[in-house]
């Protein structure tokens, strides 16, 4: 499996909020400091608290953190009513992928504002 297809697997698996597409992942390989399973069972907790607030669906928007990680790439997922839900880092290095939440706070809109 390609990086590309493993990237779109995690974001396919937020978008429905259903860690069965993870399943598909490589296991040989890291996810951040989780293997496979344990980063299924994370976001498995992660859905869980997200559906627990009657929402069943994500909408997913390119995203950027200029603060920890400026060459990655992160993923905003919001509602339908475009109300922010979280973000993650979902992004190959060369030694591993990276899967962990960005929680920094929008300071600025302008190009220049950090983290985002």
């Amino acid at each position: 499996m390609n990086n590309k297809s493993s990237i779109e697997l995690i974001i396919k698996s937020f978008l429905s909020l259903d860690v069965s597409y993870l399943n598909e992942l490589p296991s040989n390989i890291y996810y951040s400091t989780n293997t496979k399973k344990e980063l299924i069972e994370q976001l498995s907790k992660e859905f869980a608290s997200i559906k627990s607030k009657e929402i069943n669906k994500l909408l997913v928007k390119p995203s950027k953190c200029k603060y920890c990680y400026p060459d990655l790439e992160a993923y905003s997922f919001y509602t339908d009513n475009d109300e922010f839900v979280s973000r993650y880092l979902i992004s190959k290095t060369k030694k591993q992928f990276i899967v962990k939440p960005c929680k920094n706070k929008l300071i600025s809109d302008d190009e220049n504002g950090m983290p985002f």
